[in-house]
């Protein structure tokens, strides 16, 4: 059993002209992912708030699913009726969280303005994995005693690892009203990653996609002890957002909780969707994963009438949607599907992380729609 921080209402500073709202709970997982949701959709409706943050233990274990993956593919029917599947605010892989894992959430409004890079996203994203990664691990050196390890942890891709091993998780999102949203989180257990029978992707990457080897004994003891000075965190980041002046720690009135209740239904991640009516394709691989597309085409102009993509990458979300919004009406033409692709994904405007080339996405419109042709 992990050792739960007590939520204790303490010390309200004194609210400045920019002020960071402070939520600390032991949540289950979809509670943490809803509240991370709220926190986003709100953020800029509060005065003087420049930022939120969301820090909780978890009360029970649970898959945390990418924003932009499809269940069905990713994981196996078995791992939905063993364990409760989630899906984060933001992209990248499935992982296993065992129960006292750690989530964060951090979310910032106007990022154009408060990021201390600014837009566009390929630098300003990096600012704000830094935000977390950087308190971490002025955190991790300042309680190194107590916690009994040391030592700078990293990211690669959408993991954070600490001497070679993958420890924890990060990811990011951009929303459409310039709202920055960075979830993490630190796994408590020996063998956080999901049995190889919950992954439904090909065989080949199985053995990748949930790695099992590497000693997490030292890290995750770490984990379940940070409850105990969990409270400190939160300023070490508050310390790093230039663009704020204090900090103000609250829990959710009725109103917000009623709010966040709702979406906890939503983030529930189940089999039993409805027919969409669109063909998809094979799972494409890249570096980081798998990517996938679902068609569905308009038969008097013989083009492109619905597009959803889906994958293991990280990305903003307006981006993804632009693109699928742009590839609608597109006639099935490689050249023309790739320069859509290149002119939305492609830009400073958008971000995404985790495919060694963009004509990867490509691959699985085309895959898509030869299957849509076949089955005719």
């Amino acid at each position: 059993m992990f050792r739960a921080f007590r939520v204790i209402p303490g010390e309200l500073h004194d609210v400045g002209e920019k002020y960071v709202r402070l939520v600390m709970e032991e949540a289950s997982p979809e509670r943490a992912v809803a509240s991370v949701r709220f926190l986003a959709e709100r953020v800029t409706r509060w005065e003087g708030m420049s930022a939120a943050i969301y820090l909780s233990v978890l009360t029970e274990p649970s898959i945390f699913m990418g924003r932009f993956q499809k269940p069905d593919s990713a994981l196996s029917s078995i791992a939905f009726d063993s364990v409760r599947v989630v899906r984060r605010n933001t992209g990248g892989r499935s992982m296993y969280l065992p129960e006292g894992s750690i989530y964060f959430g951090l979310v910032i409004p106007r990022y154009d303005e408060n990021l201390a890079s600014g837009a566009p996203l390929r630098r300003a994203y990096k600012d704000l994995l830094g935000y977390f990664l950087s308190s971490l691990n002025e955190f991790i050196g300042i309680h190194s005693e107590e916690l009994g390890f040391s030592g700078d942890v990293s990211r690669q891709d959408d993991h954070i690892l600490w001497r070679g091993t993958t420890v924890g998780g990060i990811s990011f999102d951009f929303t459409s009203d310039r709202t920055a949203v960075l979830e993490a989180w630190l796994l408590a257990g020996l063998d956080p990653f999901m049995p190889e029978e919950y992954n439904n992707y090909p065989r080949p990457l199985a053995t990748e996609y949930f790695p099992n080897e590497g000693s997490r004994d030292v890290f995750s003891r770490a984990v379940r002890m940070f409850s105990d000075s969990l409270e400190e965190f939160p300023k070490e980041v508050l310390a790093r957002l230039d663009f704020a002046t204090s900090m103000q720690r609250s829990e959710w009135n009725m109103l917000e909780s009623a709010v966040v209740e709702r979406y906890e239904e939503a983030a529930v991640v189940t089999l039993e969707e409805e027919d969409d009516g669109l063909i998809y394709s094979s799972p494409v691989e890249d570096r980081i994963g798998y990517v996938m597309a679902g068609i569905r085409l308009d038969p008097r102009a013989s083009s492109i009438q619905t597009v959803r993509l889906y994958g293991d990458f990280i990305a903003d979300s307006p981006g993804v949607r632009e693109l699928e919004h742009r590839l609608a009406t597109h006639p099935v033409d490689r050249r023309l599907i790739a320069l859509a692709i290149d002119e939305v994904l492609g830009t400073y405007s958008h971000i995404i992380l985790g495919l060694r080339r963009l004509g990867t996405i490509l691959d699985a419109v085309l895959s898509a729609a030869d299957r849509l042709s076949d089955s005719k």
